[in-house]
């Protein structure tokens, strides 16, 4: 069912065009990151993520289809909370059979690389840079954020209504897939313009989003639990 999702959210950009007015070189987007995720998933048996933090967070959302098998997160630091994930620690990885860890720490790379690997000889690990490139700790976790900030400014601050302003944030969030707020913005625009293709998107929207709730309900331990409704979890029973 998690495959359906995948072919629901593309044939929604393809139906309305959404897909070429994403902005282009977004880091997140780029096609040699997905190759890199894609591989490293196919070549383990269990791949685990390693910290539980906002850059865990970019790192679900962006590849929210291809991480979509990862079920532990390796965090001495945080309880076992209701994330949708099994969260264990360090001294536990050989236990759970993991042979593949993406590092998403925020320092000590190197060092918690070498820890894992001298306890668990046979491991692959890769570092959240090596997805995103060599800045991502610093670009990751803001560009998507800056940009949704700078929009919603602008719309609150003018005193004249800003359809362009309105529509790219609605883009903006359909492109990170929080498909929640997605709808609540095309509900406005669609007060103001009354526009046929809008209606039409706001109920695909919501279609999609149903089914990311459902497959969530069934699918506990799946990613698409951490990234329902921007990460916040709010609709959730």
């Amino acid at each position: 069912m998690a495959e359906s999702l995948k072919i629901k959210y593309q044939n929604l950009l393809t139906k309305y065009g959404l897909d070429v007015h994403f902005i282009k070189g977004k880091v997140h987007y780029n096609s040699t990151a997905i190759f890199v995720v894609r591989s490293f998933m196919q070549s383990h048996k269990q791949v685990a993520i390693y910290g539980y933090n906002e850059l865990t967070q970019q790192l679900m959302r962006d590849f929210i289809f291809e991480l979509r098998e990862v079920k532990y997160i390796v965090d001495d630091n945080v309880s076992n909370e209701d994330s949708g994930y099994t969260i264990i620690s360090e001294s536990e990885i050989k236990k759970y059979g993991i042979d593949g860890i993406i590092l998403c720490c925020k320092e000590h790379v190197e060092e918690v690389a070498h820890r894992i690997i001298n306890n668990v000889p046979n491991i692959h690990c890769i570092p959240f840079s090596s997805i995103y490139g060599t800045n991502a700790a610093n670009m990751a976790t803001v560009c998507d954020y800056h940009l949704i900030n700078r929009l919603q400014l602008n719309i609150n601050s003018s005193i004249t209504i800003n359809l362009q302003d309105m529509m790219d944030l609605m883009l903006k969030y359909i492109d990170i897939k929080d498909f929640n707020l997605a709808i609540n913005v095309a509900k406005k625009l669609y007060k103001i313009t009354k526009h046929k293709v809008i209606i039409w998107l706001i109920k695909d929207l919501e279609d999609l989003y149903q089914s990311m709730i459902d497959v969530a309900k069934k699918k506990s331990n799946n990613v698409l639990l951490l990234c329902l409704d921007g990460l916040k979890r709010v609709d959730m029973p």
